[in-house]
């Protein structure tokens, strides 16, 4: 699916990458269901569906694809593919952040900073940011020197 998708070896093709993504991820691979789901979110290789895109990520989530949880987190945090939920958003955004995704950890730093999804606590948020931002997240680097009392 990766050869179609990239035109490495053959002609770039993003319908055929996701219809073998579909086959792979139909048989329970949580790399390729993630791949479905992003073909679904971008509408590459098939119409964009954003609620295709929430069950797949949904199905590699639950398997510890965290890249899938991040984005199943954002799903939740905007109402996209389901029904705007900020304590599932969070939920899924900490599962991701555990496994060092650095854009959850800095989106944590954010419902920490603003009390989405979780009560307010800028201790927890300034972890979050520090941690992103030694992991060289550019936004997390930015609050850390701003909270510092730096100027730019």
């Amino acid at each position: 699916a990766g050869l179609y998708e990239n035109g490495e070896g053959v002609e770039c093709d993003p319908v055929q990458a996701f219809s073998w993504y579909s086959m792979a991820a139909s048989e329970g691979y949580s790399e390729a269901q993630y791949s479905v789901g992003v073909c679904y979110d971008e509408g590459v290789g098939t119409d964009r569906d954003m609620t295709k895109a929430y069950e797949w990520y949904s199905k590699a989530a639950e398997q510890g694809h965290a890249v899938s949880q991040y984005n199943l987190s954002v799903c939740f945090f905007k109402g996209e593919g389901t029904e705007r939920d900020l304590k599932k958003g969070f939920e899924w955004c900490e599962k991701a952040a555990e496994q060092g995704h650095v854009d959850a950890v800095y989106l944590l730093g954010l419902c920490y900073t603003n009390g989405e999804g979780t009560e307010v606590d800028a201790v927890k948020a300034n972890e979050c940011f520090a941690k992103a931002a030694k992991e060289g997240h550019k936004q997390a680097s930015l609050r850390c020197t701003l909270a510092a009392g730096s100027s730019l």
